[in-house]
């Protein structure tokens, strides 16, 4: 996407090239997103926070499980944090 902003500097044919070598993998919309965050000097690449449900989960103990067993499978995972295996 980077790439295709500064090739051209305009979504739409950005997207024309992503998706005819990538298939259907962005929309019209999320690319002009993007390519506004980079007019805007925005090149950060990082997730940003999104609202909706928080997590239940405390992810440094998740990964701290993860980590100590990597073979734990996400049932086991489930049971030892007490919660759902879907969330």
């Amino acid at each position: 996407m980077l790439y295709e902003f500064r090739s051209h500097g305009n979504a739409t044919k950005g997207h024309k090239n992503i998706c005819s070598v990538y298939g259907d993998v962005i929309s019209l919309s999320q690319c002009k997103e993007w390519f506004s965050r980079f007019r805007s000097n925005d090149f950060d690449l990082k997730d940003r926070p999104r609202s909706g449900r928080p997590s239940e989960l405390d992810n440094d103990v998740l990964t701290s499980l993860v980590e100590s067993d990597p073979r734990l499978s996400s049932r086991e995972l489930a049971e030892i944090l007490d919660c759902d295996q879907k969330l």
